[in-house]
């Protein structure tokens, strides 16, 4: 058994991804529909998932959405 946990970040959000451990994996999600990684490296604001197999879904939603 597995599960994902969610974020959502309002629209037009700028970020930074770090990920620590074994088999973490981030997945991004616009408009309920999975996409290609919108994280913009060496930004100061920072999201960060450690573990071992942990995943997390980043959701980009505009406001309401949510």
């Amino acid at each position: 058994m597995s599960a994902i946990s969610k974020l959502c970040i309002p629209d037009g959000t700028i970020f930074a991804v770090v990920t620590k451990g074994i088999g973490t994996n981030i997945y991004y999600d616009k408009n309920g529909k999975q996409v290609e990684a919108f994280d913009t490296p060496d930004e100061d604001n920072v999201i960060e998932l450690n573990g071992i197999k942990s995943e997390l879904m980043i959701s980009e939603s505009t406001l309401g959405e949510v």
